[in-house]
């Protein structure tokens, strides 16, 4: 494994997720290739399912300069990588606008990436039922390991649960 891909969105479980690809990287000596994707345009206001821009749109491109648009975000995706570079790991940063999975899955077809590490969220059975996921949809359609990091809300709900059967006795 020389280098690991690891979707960000800033919500609750990234810092895991960033401790966990670090943690990778050290023990294999892999590269870090941080990936955030955001809206491939702004949408302003809704119509039903037509989306409303407005022909004046400030001096960005709302198709394609992503970074500009998102400033903020820019800048967490390279303290992240900040975080990882001070543990002597080398990193990447890639900010692309676009569908998340379609996004990961150009980057596999051209980058040498060996494997994802992502962030699964705390969402409920139905809401993935009907929204599905990210990280659902790159497990069934990626050629390379994924390794999936659960959201904190999953972590301290498992540890919730109490075993109930008896112990066995060893005679």
């Amino acid at each position: 494994m020389k280098t690991i891909l690891v979707p960000i969105d800033f919500s609750d479980v990234t810092p895991r997720v960033i401790d966990t690809a670090g943690e990778l990287a050290k023990a294999w000596g892999a590269r870090v290739h941080l990936l955030h994707t955001v809206p491939e345009m702004v949408n302003y206001a809704s119509v039903g399912e037509v989306a409303y821009v407005p022909e004046n749109v400030p001096s960005s491109d709302p198709f394609t300069d992503a970074a500009s648009r998102y400033p903020k975000e820019l800048k967490q995706a390279h303290d992240l990588a900040q975080t990882l570079q001070s543990q002597m790991i080398e990193t990447k940063v890639t900010f692309l606008a676009g569908s998340p999975v379609d996004v990961i899955l150009d980057l596999l077809d051209s980058e040498p990436i060996d494997m994802i590490v992502m962030g699964s969220h705390g969402h409920g059975r139905l809401y993935e039922l009907i929204v599905g996921t990210v990280t659902e949809s790159v497990l069934r359609r990626s050629n390379k390991p994924v390794l999936v990091v659960p959201s904190n809300e999953k972590v301290q709900h498992a540890h919730r649960k109490q075993w109930k059967e008896p112990m066995a006795t060893p005679y």
